[in-house]
């Protein structure tokens, strides 16, 4: 088992935002020193206790601070972006790091994050963005020119009229053929976590889900991945060869916070770290052997 962390991240509003900002860099580079073998950071930007807007260039700075641990956005949310942005930042920022980086997606779940982004509030509509997106982000990466895709909410080209000039080549992630991608579930018997089993993805299982939801994951992620002869962990029926324990990580900042916070997260556990007091969250991420970068 590998540990690592998880950071939504959450900061009381009236908190200076470069003084929580710099100590959640702090908190990752100590994870690092420790071994923790991973971090998380999610998107939300128009959460007031939850102020990474932009994970990738928090991450960006993250990565020149640490040395050995694997750094992943969690999640970008790609029904809120062009996939050709998408691309080639988290390209960059797999190249940055030498191809430490964990391309997390998924849809959201703040939702005035939506029509700040002039997309439609609608279940139906964010899948299908999200879907479509992470196949064109796919194919941007494998792809060269002249390609295009053609979708319903997006079109992309990488033309070849420039071709002699050493245009029309957007970068390549440094991971063959892609980082390791990983997408959340929240569901009972969430389709997600099926399908992240069946094409070979990590899985993300929310913390803030019961106990009895986060066993319908572990089944459903076997059952994807043994859809086409795949096999869960060493042989059919166990876990994967590696998993990760993610600690998902709320400073404590007063009493006050601490009684808030209690009444959304019950049964929480304390720990301390250089003298930072924290909550831990415990939620479980499943890699399936084959995609294990380490």
């Amino acid at each position: 088992m590998d540990i690592g962390l998880f950071l939504m991240p959450l900061h009381p509003p009236e908190k200076p935002p470069s003084m929580s900002i710099a100590e959640d860099l702090e908190l990752i580079v100590h994870a690092d020193k420790l071994g923790f073998s991973e971090a998380w950071v999610g998107e939300h930007m128009t959460a007031k206790w939850e102020i990474i807007g932009s994970p990738d260039l928090f991450l960006s700075h993250a990565f020149a601070m640490t040395k050995d641990i694997r750094l992943g956005t969690g999640v970008y949310l790609l029904a809120v972006h062009h996939p050709s942005d998408v691309a080639t930042r988290a390209a960059l920022l797999d190249q940055i790091s030498k191809g430490r980086f964990n391309f997390g997606v998924g849809t959201g779940s703040v939702p005035s994050d939506r029509p700040f982004k002039n997309v439609v509030d609608d279940a139906k509509v964010m899948n299908g963005r999200f879907t479509e997106s992470l196949e064109i982000i796919l194919g941007i990466w494998q792809a060269e020119p002249p390609w295009k895709y053609e979708g319903e909410y997006w079109t992309v080209e990488l033309t070849d009229q420039w071709a002699d000039l050493d245009m029309g080549f957007p970068l390549k992630p440094f991971t063959k053929p892609h980082p390791p991608i990983a997408i959340p579930g929240f569901s009972r018997d969430s389709g997600s976590i099926f399908e992240a089993g069946k094409r070979g993805w990590g899985a993300l299982s929310t913390n803030l889900a019961s106990n009895d939801i986060i066993g319908t994951h572990q089944s459903r992620y076997k059952q994807g991945m043994e859809l086409d002869g795949g096999v869960f962990g060493h042989r059919a029926g166990e876990w994967p060869e590696k998993y990760t324990l993610l600690i998902l990580i709320k400073k404590l900042w007063s009493m006050r916070s601490m009684a808030r916070w209690a009444r959304h997260f019950a049964g929480t556990c304390c720990l301390c770290v250089r003298r930072i007091f924290l909550t831990g969250l415990v939620f479980l991420r499943m890699i399936p052997a084959s995609l294990t970068v380490m």
